[in-house]
């Protein structure tokens, strides 16, 4: 039976809160036990609920342990009909759980670790034995848009399997690069009105200090000044780091793990290893940095698409309509036929070029066109 795309969804969801709820318990606090022990369920049941769907079970509230007789009862017809696989894991869970949720007991780490590693298990062998894939081998890159994106996490993916950190965290930070480079700006009007009071790259600028009276005291100021412009930068990347929802503790340690990437023009990623790096290239660090950029591309992709003068759209036009070419505005350049479609479009409120808002491009010819906002239909990814 072929694996519908929504099942398959729910299964990468699965897995993610399972690396989530890893993560959580690595973190080595009593909190983060908890919150490991009600992820590791949610995963579990988001699991279970892919099997029942997929063999057409209907749905109602059930705890996870119901299920096992649940699957039997509905397979009992079938001859060679698949079972669930270490389903006293559930039992282990449940038994983990309750106290934690509804009775406010911390669990032990050990015991959380356990019944985590059983669940890998549980996962993996009833995955090929209800869809015929490997839960281990689901990729979480399916679940980004960008495609960049998602070749450069496949790519880590793949290397971090292999045990090759380095590699993969060169794919890592490039991925994290495109996404801030990318993605941040494309379609929150927070982000422009953040963008029309920029940070400064430097605080203080050598000129500021130019006309102290001698040589000697723009020398011994100079080295200051370069001192509080390195702190400055990294505040400012801390600052923009929390300005697409990300944790400021978290983006410094994943800089301080990954090589420095550098793209071109052109995209072609660029990787400076440091001197102590290899050090830290370790499958904890890896996993880390992994599941930062997953997250850091979750919080992007399900930002709101708001209209923003750095945003690009794609758009139709609804009929026939006048478009305009700059700098010659004062008559339309020619008619777009409707149904014409633009890939990136701008939104200029107030356009100065027309009366009311408007849609701006670049056409192949390098040319900025623009037209009437109220001309065109957004259409959807």
């Amino acid at each position: 039976m072929a694996i519908e795309r929504l099942i398959l969804d729910r299964l990468m969801f699965a897995k993610y809160v399972l690396a989530t709820s890893q993560r959580e318990l690595a973190a080595g606090t009593e909190m983060s036990a908890w919150i490991s022990v009600l992820l590791l369920h949610d995963a579990t049941e988001t699991f279970l609920l892919a099997v029942a769907d997929h063999l057409g079970i209907e749905r109602k509230f059930r705890g996870i342990t119901d299920y096992p007789s649940l699957f039997s009862q509905h397979l009992k017809s079938q001859p060679k009909a698949p079972q669930l696989q270490h389903s006293q894991v559930l039992r282990e869970l449940n038994d983990l759980r309750d106290p934690t949720k509804h009775r406010g007991i911390y669990p032990r780490r050990q015991h959380v670790r356990e019944v985590s590693n059983h669940l890998h298990a549980f996962f993996e062998d009833n995955a090929q034995e209800f869809f015929g894939v490997s839960f281990d081998a689901l990729s979480l890159a399916e679940m980004i848009v960008d495609e960049r994106i998602k070749r450069e996490v496949k790519l880590a993916e793949e290397h971090l399997q292999k045990g090759a950190y380095t590699p993969a965290l060169s794919a890592l930070a490039t991925a994290f690069l495109i996404i801030v480079g990318n993605e941040r700006n494309r379609f929150s009007t927070v982000v422009t009105g953040i963008d029309e009071q920029p940070l400064p790259y430097d605080l203080i600028k050598r000129e500021d200090v130019a006309s102290l009276s001698s040589p000697g005291q723009r020398a011994g100021v100079g080295s200051v000044v370069e001192k509080v412009n390195t702190t400055w930068r990294a505040v400012v990347e801390r600052l923009q780091a929390l300005e697409i929802g990300l944790n400021p503790v978290e983006y410094a340690t994943f800089k301080s793990i990954v090589p420095v990437v550098r793209l071109t023009d052109g995209g072609v990623a660029h990787v400076t290893l440091r001197a102590d790096e290899p050090l830290l290239h370790t499958r904890e660090n890896a996993e880390f940095c992994f599941q930062f950029v997953l997250e850091a591309i979750g919080r992007i992709q399900s930002a709101p698409r708001l209209k923003g003068s750095r945003g690009e759209f794609k758009i139709r036009a609804r009929e026939d309509t006048p478009y305009y070419k700059y700098p010659d505005i004062s008559k339309p350049a020619a008619q777009l036929a409707k149904g014409t479609e633009i890939g990136k479009a701008t939104f200029a409120k107030g356009s100065p070029y027309m009366t009311g808002d408007a849609w701006g491009w670049t056409n192949d010819a390098g040319e900025y066109c623009f037209a009437a906002l109220e001309a065109f239909d957004e259409v959807p990814d």
